[in-house]
């Protein structure tokens, strides 16, 4: 059942206010049917400080294989006004609405070019409840399939997979937020999943949905345990429980394929790109997705996590050049 409150009005950039932590953050990701291949791209943009970030990162074979690092970006008042159905440009990555809450196109230009399409599946789901728990911030997510075509290495691959995406506008203050858990799979163009814990101003209510027979279905009750490996917060495995309003409840497996850590002021984003497994109705199912896992860092945790650390910024030094 959606009772969601947004409009296409929505789709497009809305006004900031005068808050320095004020944020417009549009993202997408998509995973192929057999796992091998995923990918992730995020632009976000702080009107105060007239800059934007935009990120692109390609998995492959468990591997890293590529990451588009524009962070820090310059970004005038007058480039945030150009309307998305033009493109949203921030560095060699833009986004264009071809139609709001049913296409985008995603394309990166360079030596390693992306062009893909999202197309929605179902409804956008919009997270009403958790504003109170992050300054009023505003939210909505949405799944979908992803089409197009990767070049990279001089070699062109196509791209059939299903995806997520997520559009959120408001204050979003990374050095006071405590952390947060956001899982979501794709099972298949029917079933899907988003689950999220927002550990934010001592809230850590359950939102999220789950998408079955065309219609989204709130998450009233999530429970997550992980199984970390050799290094503290980083999940190798996950257990997770979750129940809809419907009061169908899920018992969902996760297994690791590849790591991506990021890191914001502080603010750990262990990206973890994952296997999962449920039983829907009887019959077992499985499908592909990320375990987020955020946290604060002291010193001495940076400081431990550094090795991990250096591949991603390796490829990212890379993806400046290509």
């Amino acid at each position: 059942m959606d009772l969601s409150v947004i409009t296409v009005a929505d789709e497009h950039m809305h006004p900031p206010t005068d808050q320095r932590s004020w944020q417009e953050s549009f993202y997408f990701n998509w995973s192929d049917v057999d796992g091998r291949s995923f990918g992730l791209t995020r632009i976000g943009l702080n009107p105060a400080d007239g800059k934007a970030d935009a990120l692109l990162i390609l998995i492959r074979d468990g591997q890293l294989e590529y990451v588009y690092p524009g962070v820090g970006i310059a970004v005038t008042a007058e480039e945030r006004s150009v309307p998305v159905e033009r493109g949203l440009a921030v560095g060699r990555l833009t986004y264009t609405m071809r139609e709001p809450f049913q296409r985008w196109r995603i394309e990166l230009t360079g030596r390693t070019e992306v062009a893909l399409t999202w197309t929605a599946v179902g409804p956008p789901h919009d997270f009403t409840a958790l504003r109170d728990a992050t300054d009023g911030a505003h939210h909505f997510e949405q799944v979908g399939t992803v089409e197009g075509t990767i070049r990279i290495g001089g070699q062109t691959r196509r791209v059939e997979a299903l995806g997520h995406r997520d559009k959120s506008w408001g204050v979003r203050d990374w050095a006071s937020i405590t952390g947060w858990e956001w899982l979501t799979a794709q099972f298949g163009p029917d079933f899907a999943f988003n689950a999220t814990l927002a550990l934010l101003a001592g809230s850590d209510d359950p939102a999220g949905f789950v998408f079955r027979d065309g219609e989204n279905r709130a998450v009233t009750a999530i429970d997550v345990d992980y199984t970390f490996g050799r290094v503290p917060q980083v999940p190798e495995s996950a257990r997770i429980f979750l129940r809809d309003e419907c009061g169908t409840t899920y018992a969902i497996t996760a297994t690791a394929i590849a790591q991506v850590p990021l890191v914001k002021k502080g603010l750990f984003l262990q990206e973890t790109y994952a296997r999962f497994e449920t039983v829907v109705d009887g019959v077992h199912r499985h499908g592909h997705g990320v375990l987020e896992h955020a946290w604060h860092a002291d010193r001495r945790q940076i400081a431990r996590r550094v090795p991990d650390l250096m591949p991603m910024v390796g490829a990212a030094l890379k993806g400046r050049l290509r």
